[in-house]
């Protein structure tokens, strides 16, 4: 790996976030209000190795679909993305999204000093977290940058607050930050603004962990990701499972409920402790909780940037992609379509579709990190043992009345009538699922341990039964043993939205890989082996994967605990040190299969 890069360009459009607003009255929230605000940040980026690949792209790489659509479609979707995201080394943070870009507050002091031709660019300043300054100027750090050049100037007040009107095609000029010499305070603007701010004039410099995490997806992510995130970087061709493509909005480890995004812990976690069994590293340890959480933003950007740029590309599609447009020329002159094109970009695409698909997908990740959509059991795994341990325990003199009461009702329960009983509904339960209500009493007779043990064996019982059942048919996909070897991996499937099979058997997500079902045996999970993360992908499914949710199938948490119970078992016999420890640091070696949990 090569020296970190500089800092790329950034520029800053929309509104400042109510994420990185910290410290600014509601006088100064009044001001920033008033308009919408694109504010530019341009730094120079100097030349240097992107991660172990030696390149720097000057763009992002679009869309299959935006591809096939014809020209003017396509260079209005290209305009549109490089408006509001900009390039690899020209970001734009767009404040209409829910992106921690990171921001420094600051206040205008004085200009004084400043030569009268330079205050429009020139003036010292109060930054927040910097030590007071002593007014004497270093020119020799002032002229070189500093770790601040790049960041985006929001102004909260004077007279340049609220002015900058948004455009969803250009990128106009604005102030960013081009050095800042923390000896005398002074902070130098790329861009001379008229008039000079003012003693009192407070802004916030904005884009730092953007930046950082620009920079950090280069060194560490960007040589299997790509440049675009669009999974396609230089060493992705050769492996297997593929790397992730964010352009799709979809993560498949989540702690979130089906359907949803993944919440920011989820993206940590997984660059804290990669993917076992695929080419994605742990992190942890190389990277400070600082960089992980700017790369998580800057993922978080990426992904929305995709979701974006297909979600406007699918508008166009139907009616001005390559193909739409040589079918309708066989009824309508050419010049006649791209007239309409006009037409709908100027009516519809511009002033209504471009903010409502920004809106939807800028609300879908803010619903991810709600603590409302995150999957949280009703009942913690061992709390209905307690409960059962206890009510034995505690009502010796009711155990005759119970196996009286089952041995009489035994045959309704097993097919399923609805019988009331006269005990606790988990007591009830546990002859709903097929326990063995004899071996449990006698077990209580002879001690806790016993009873405890007889409970886990019910679970694990109901578990398989479960497992192998026609409701879930996780056996289908997994096998009757748990192998990963169903029925499904060998038959054809159809591929979503087309009236048409896959080129061969097997299981696919929804980026078009071939994948397989994880083989259980082995206790490599990638999306964690925690009793909760294998709750969460029964509860909510794997995302973008043939492997649905059950939130509505398993109503009951304790029917998915014993679901988790039966799925972990069935690994421990071939549990190893060396095996945890591998898949722990996400290079389970032996199998970079494409395979799921």
């Amino acid at each position: 790996m090569t020296g970190r890069q500089s800092l790329p360009p950034v520029r800053f459009q929309g509104e400042l976030g109510t994420e990185e607003t910290t410290l600014i009255d509601e006088t100064m929230e009044e001001s920033r209000t008033k308009s919408r605000k694109l504010i530019a940040l341009l730094a120079a980026l100097a030349t240097s190795a992107m991660g172990c690949a030696g390149s720097n792209p000057k763009t992002f790489r679009l869309s299959k679909k935006t591809a096939a659509l014809v020209e003017p479609a396509r260079e209005v979707v290209a305009q549109v993305l490089e408006a509001n995201f900009g390039r690899p080394d020209a970001l734009i943070a767009w404040l209409e999204l829910p992106v921690r870009y990171g921001q420094i507050e600051g206040e205008v002091l004085d200009s004084a000093s400043i030569p009268a031709e330079e205050r429009g660019s020139r003036f010292r300043v109060r930054l927040a977290g910097q030590p007071r300054s002593s007014g004497e100027t270093n020119n020799a750090s002032d002229s070189s940058g500093g770790p601040f050049a790049g960041l985006g100037v929001l102004w909260l007040t004077g007279e340049h607050a609220g002015k900058t009107e948004f455009s969803p095609t250009q990128v106009p000029k604005g102030a960013h930050v081009a050095g800042f010499d923390p000896v005398s305070g002074v902070l130098r603007l790329s861009d001379s603004v008229n008039p000079p701010p003012q003693p009192g004039d407070r802004f916030v410099l904005v884009g730092e962990r953007l930046q950082r995490g620009n920079v950090l997806f280069r060194e560490n992510c960007a040589e299997c990701h790509g440049i675009t995130g669009d999974g396609n970087g230089p060493k992705a061709s050769g492996m297997n499972p593929k790397p992730r493509d964010y352009r799709k909005g979809v993560f498949k480890f989540t702690s979130t409920k089906p359907g949803l995004k993944p919440a920011r812990a989820d993206l940590v976690r997984t660059i804290q402790l990669g993917i076992p069994g695929t080419y994605m590293p742990s992190f942890e340890g190389d990277l400070s909780d600082e960089d992980i959480d700017a790369l998580v933003e800057y993922v978080r950007w990426l992904s929305m940037r995709g979701e974006l740029e297909l979600r406007w590309a699918t508008l166009l599609e139907a009616d001005y992609s390559e193909q739409a447009v040589k079918e309708q020329s066989e009824l309508v002159p050419v010049e006649t379509v791209l007239e309409d094109l006009q037409e709908y970009l100027k009516d519809v695409f511009f002033p209504s579709d471009v903010p409502a698909e920004t809106a939807a997908v800028a609300d879908a990740w803010r619903q991810a990190d709600d603590p409302a959509s995150i999957v949280v059991p009703k009942r913690p795994p061992n709390q209905t043992h307690d409960e059962l341990v206890a009510w034995f325990l505690d009502h010796r003199d009711r155990w005759e009345e119970l196996l009286a009461w089952y041995r009489k009702h035994r045959a309704a329960l097993a097919d399923g009538q609805d019988v009331s009983a006269p005990f606790p509904d988990r007591v009830t339960r546990l002859m709903r699922i097929g326990a063995d209500l004899e071996r449990i009493v006698a077990a209580a007779g002879r001690s806790e341990q016993e009873l405890r043990r007889e409970l886990q064996r019910a679970s694990l019982q109901h578990g398989r039964r479960l497992f192998l059942g026609d409701v879930l048919k996780c056996a289908s996909c997994h096998g009757e043993e748990g192998r990963g070897d169903g029925p499904q991996t060998k038959e054809l499937q159809m591929i979503p939205g087309k009236n048409e099979f896959y080129p061969e058997p097997g299981l696919y997500d929804d980026w078009g890989h071939k994948i397989h079902p994880n083989d259980l045996t082995r206790g490599i999970y990638r999306g964690g082996k925690r009793p909760i993360d294998v709750y969460r992908r029964i509860y909510s499914g794997i995302k973008g994967t043939p492997m649905a949710s059950f939130a509505t199938t398993l109503t009951d948490d304790d029917d998915i605990w014993d679901l988790v119970r039966y799925v972990l078992s069935l690994s421990s016999s071939r549990s190893s040190p060396s095996a945890s420890n591998s898949a722990r640091r996400g290079h389970a070696s032996e199998d970079r299969t494409g395979r799921d949990d």
